[in-house]
């Protein structure tokens, strides 16, 4: 099944995922909360594995294979901060649940959302300069250094004792946490398919 086919039952559990979390939010149920934003994330974790690892499993050699698979994998991570955008939104601006960051992250997370889909959309159209080799060739490390910086978001998170708040930003940290992980696990398997697809010539669709 391609990822075009799945992308409705994602946005659903997107969906499904920052509803809980508003109504755990609402109760104060932080195990809830923590349930619906990893299953989540779990599930688009393993979406993105999936996917990848079809990729590398095809016989036939594809000329733009690292492109097709860059597209599918940065909708993914959109995917990510879109979730973590409706969630901290619904959380800090429809609850009783305060945060004065709230909005601030969550708008930020639904610019970079915006953002990554609009380059998916830029990439697919013909003859754009962004799919040309130059630039794809820098897709790796970009991807490595995304990666990164969810990682010491992650460090920081862990490492500031923030999870074990009992202020009214246990919520975000939950958020945080899940779409830190996510961001970092796919960035991973994005730069690990680009390296091992270099090269490769024929032919796919996104």
């Amino acid at each position: 099944m391609s990822l075009q086919k799945l992308m409705p039952w994602l946005v659903a559990a997107l969906l499904l995922s920052a509803a809980t979390m508003w109504w755990a939010a609402g109760q104060n149920a932080r195990g809830m909360s923590t349930a619906a934003a990893s299953l989540f994330v779990a599930l688009v974790m393993g979406v993105g594995i999936w996917i990848n690892g079809q990729a590398l499993k095809k016989p036939t050699r594809e000329a733009q294979a690292q492109f097709h698979m860059l597209r599918r994998n940065t909708r993914l991570t959109a995917l990510v901060y879109a979730w973590g955008a409706a969630s901290m939104l619904a959380v800090y601006m429809l609850t009783d649940l305060k945060w004065r960051h709230g909005w601030q992250y969550g708008s930020a997370m639904a610019l970079i959302a915006g953002g990554l889909l609009g380059y998916v959309h830029a990439l697919g159209k013909p003859s754009t300069l962004l799919a040309s080799p130059s630039r794809l060739a820098h897709v790796g490390t970009l991807t490595i250094a995304h990666g990164l910086a969810a990682v010491g978001g992650l460090a920081f998170l862990v490492g500031s004792g923030k999870l074990a708040t009992i202020k009214s930003d246990w919520a975000a940290n939950d958020i945080f946490l899940a779409g830190g992980i996510a961001v970092a696990v796919l960035a991973l398997v994005t730069a690990l398919t680009h390296r091992r697809l270099n090269g490769r010539d024929g032919s796919d669709h996104a």
